[in-house]
């Protein structure tokens, strides 16, 4: 079993999974093998509801997901149903945080090439909203939040193949509400984030700026999370066109009363270069140029 990778009949498979009783140190195999990771999920999925169970079977299988050669192993990897196995975790297990933790690094992992039959898969099956609920329930956790960054960022890039847009828009919506979402933005201009995380991010800013109702929120952290974000991707047009819309947005509508007289030049000065350096990069950009041209005069005015 642990190393010939043969298929293994149904019935085998069972009678193995009642003589282990959910005791994974038991199993004494490689996850590294086909019919390891089959058993493997086949046990989660089995004693869903068992804990202990679940924390381990999902610390093996990020273990492995983070050595395996994901391209090669894709297929097998789908095929496995690991995907489904750690969502049902993370759904029979929604406020135990190690389980909340490594489910969304599990899931990360999974996006972390691009597979788009597996997106589809996650969205599909409620990886959008498991990934939601833990950032929400577990706030200030930067594991959950760095994790819950790639997995919605690798949906957002994708949005033709999974069909997710609205869904993804809504979850931001409720990180917002719930004071979470600025802590994604932060954790998603991390480096290894995806910067499609932060489009969808700022097209929400956007319109929450430009809208009937004004956010009270939306201040000089908001100011210097944007500029940060525009500054990690200063060669992607469209992300530049919707922080200055972002930006120009907040600067009508704010005076910046939660920082000194000090703090508030340092924050607009932020925000001049930021869009100076989009101006600049960005020419043929209407957007950029047009919501760049009034940001200065936004900004005397203050």
């Amino acid at each position: 079993i642990q190393s010939n990778g043969h298929f293994i009949l149904e019935g085998a498979c069972d009678a193995l999974l009642k003589l282990l009783g959910g005791n994974l140190q038991a199993l004494g195999i490689e996850v590294t093998g086909e019919v390891g990771r089959y058993i493997l999920t086949r046990l989660m999925m089995k004693y869903h509801k068992d804990s202990k169970v679940q924390k381990e079977g999902l610390q093996a299988l990020c273990e492995f997901l983070a050595e395996s050669h994901y391209v090669v192993f894709k297929f097998a990897i789908r095929e496995s149903g690991i995907c489904l196995a750690v969502l049902k975790a993370m759904e029979s297990h929604p406020d135990d945080h190690d389980v909340q933790q490594t489910g969304c690094d599990a899931l990360s992992h999974l996006c972390r090439e691009g597979d788009a039959e597996m997106i589809c898969l996650m969205s599909q099956n409620g990886g959008i909203s498991a990934v939601t609920e833990a950032i929400q329930r577990i706030q200030n956790n930067p594991k959950i939040l760095r994790a819950g960054s790639v997995v919605l960022g690798s949906m957002a890039a994708r949005l033709h193949v999974s069909n997710v847009k609205d869904r993804l828009r809504d979850a931001f919506r409720t990180l917002f509400d719930c004071g979470a979402f600025f802590s994604l933005i932060q954790e998603a201009q991390c480096p290894f984030m995806h910067p499609e995380v932060l489009k969808l991010a700022f097209s929400l800013l956007g319109e929450l700026t430009t809208g009937v109702s004004r956010i009270p929120r939306l201040d000089s952290k908001t100011l210097d999370l944007v500029c940060k974000g525009m500054r990690c991707n200063h060669k992607d047009s469209k992300l530049q066109g919707l922080g200055c819309v972002v930006l120009k947005g907040i600067i009508f509508d704010t005076q910046l009363e939660d920082v000194n007289v000090e703090q508030r030049k340092c924050v607009l000065v932020q925000v001049i270069e930021a869009v100076a350096k989009a101006k600049i990069l960005h020419q043929e950009s209407e957007e950029i140029q047009s919501n760049g041209h009034f940001i200065p005069v936004l900004i005397e005015g203050a």
